[in-house]
Parts: structure tokens; C-alpha cells; sequence
């Protein structure tokens, strides 16, 4: 025997249900809108000398955040000399990316989210890969970009974000040619399926993101998966800075050091790397 149905009911819960996806709808639209003025206004473009295109690199930086606008932004947290290390590096290796030709968007996320530090996970990594996604598409709208050479690069929390990126990427991205990942954490990261060409500089005396961590990431990564490990003895979390002593406590029994020998072998690597893809 049939049910019988209360269409009025039937008819309430319809429109209901309509008005709810509607607003649903409505909030994810806002919410890209949002974040790409959010990316227009905390980014920095390192522009090449040149009539272009130029190929990209999308550069995001880890926890401490980033200086855009030198002296004004370079120091941090008060008093964390950690924080003024990492925020300078991050320009001065968009300056050498520029010297080598390629276009840099810096992008300060942390600043777009109105966070001073994230180095106790105030944003996602899903979220900075969020805006790796949303950066892409800003491109578009860059002259003199190459939109067929975009790369991606991420530091520690932003290295992580990479890897967030890939692991919820729904298909390859579309100009995106190779992306790296330097000293990222691993503990939150996700298999990705995608089989752009990846680079992970790894230090092996990292005391803040484990090697350990990361290598048995990748062990779980299917055969698809396209990725190069570069790994350097004695290279602590921050190895690659050009100023600052070859070991700082940054607390909690966790250290930060440039290591000049491993980081120059680094960047040799990552200039290859871009190069061939």
C-alpha cells in the first residue's frame, strides 16, 4: 500500500531546501571573491627586466610570515630574531629568482588572514593551499607572466601547503610545471595523486620538520607520483638563509641555522630543477 504524501509539507521542504543551497551558493562565491582581494592586496611582484613573458614563481613563505615592505615589516614578533631571519629571506630569495629571470609573486598569506604567526598552526596548511589555488588563477590577469611556466614554491609551513595544494588537487593544474617544497612539515600532509614533477629539500639535523616525517610521505606516494628528494647533512630548519648563525634556540628545545655549504648546493639544485621543467 502507497504512502500518501502532504504536498503542502513536500512543497515547504522543497523551497526550503532551494533557499538553503542558494545561500550555500551565495557564501562560496563571496569566499573566492574575498580571498582573491585578499591575494591583490598582501602580495609583491618581483618583476625581471625585459619586455617577457616571464616564466613564474609563486613564493610562499613559512610561519614567521614575510617583509613586503622592508624595514617596516622585516622584524616580527618583538624580540624573536628567528621571525626577522625568515621574513628577510623570503624577499631576498625573490630578488635572486628576479636575477635569474623568472616573475615572483610573494605572497603574504598571513597578513591576508590578519595573523602575526602561524608557527602554531593559526591557518591550515589546507588553507595556504587555498591560496596557492587562488594565486594561479590570479596570474591570468598578470601581463607578462607565462601562463603556461608557473611554479610553486613553499618554505616549512608554506612548504606544507604545497603539499596540501597537491594532495587536493581534482586534476592536473593547468601551467603549472613543477613545484618544490623546502624543509615543509609532513605530519598533516596526504598522499597526492598528481604526477607533477615535485622537489623536497629536506635538512637531515631539522629539528622542527622531521625528515623522518616527510620520507615516509613519500613512501606512501603511488608510482604516478613524480618526486625528487634532495637531503643534506648537518642542514638545519632554515639552512638556506644567507645571514644569521649557524644555530639559534628558537625554545622548546627546537633550533634554526644557516648552514652556507648545504644551502648553495640547495639552490644549485632548485635552479636545475626549474630549469628542466
Amino acid at each position: 500500500m502507497k504512502q500518501k504524501i502532504n504536498t503542502s509539507r513536500y512543497h515547504r521542504l522543497c523551497q526550503a531546501s532551494l533557499i538553503l543551497l542558494i545561500l550555500l551558493s551565495s557564501s562560496l562565491v563571496l569566499n573566492a571573491q574575498d580571498l582573491q582581494v585578499q591575494i591583490k592586496s598582501n602580495h609583491k611582484i618581483y618583476l625581471p627586466i625585459g619586455d617577457g613573458p616571464f616564466p613564474v614563481v609563486i613564493s610562499i613563505p613559512g610561519c614567521s610570515g614575510v617583509s613586503l615592505d622592508g624595514q617596516k615589516t622585516d622584524t616580527g614578533r618583538p624580540g624573536d630574531e628567528g621571525d626577522r631571519l625568515f621574513r628577510r629571506h623570503y624577499a631576498k630569495i625573490a630578488e635572486r629568482l628576479k636575477e635569474a629571470g623568472y616573475l615572483v609573486l610573494l605572497i603574504d598569506y598571513l597578513t591576508a588572514e590578519n595573523v602575526p604567526n602561524t608557527c602554531g598552526w593559526e591557518i591550515h596548511p589546507k588553507r595556504v593551499g587555498e591560496y596557492i589555488k587562488e594565486t594561479i588563477s590570479f596570474l591570468k590577469t598578470i601581463q607578462k607572466a607565462d601562463k603556461a611556466r608557473i611554479n610553486v614554491i613553499g618554505w616549512s609551513h608554506g612548504g606544507e601547503g604545497v603539499l596540501a595544494w597537491l594532495s587536493n588537487l581534482d586534476e592536473e593544474p593547468n601551467g603549472v610545471v613543477s613545484a618544490v617544497a623546502i624543509y615543509p612539515g609532513c605530519s598533516a600532509s596526504k598522499p597526492w595523486e598528481s604526477s607533477l614533477p615535485t622537489l623536497m629539500i629536506l635538512g637531515e639535523a631539522d629539528d622542527i620538520a622531521l625528515p623522518s616525517v616527510c620520507n615516509n610521505l613519500i613512501k606512501s606516494l603511488p608510482n604516478k607520483t613524480n618526486v625528487q628528494v634532495k637531503s643534506y647533512p648537518e642542514a638545519r630548519h632554515g639552512f638556506d638563509m644567507t645571514e644569521g648563525p649557524t644555530v639559534l634556540s628558537v625554545g622548546n628545545g627546537l633550533t634554526i641555522g644557516r648552514n652556507s655549504k648545504a644551502g648553495n648546493r640547495a639552490w644549485k639544485e632548485i635552479f636545475n630543477f626549474l630549469k628542466n621543467n
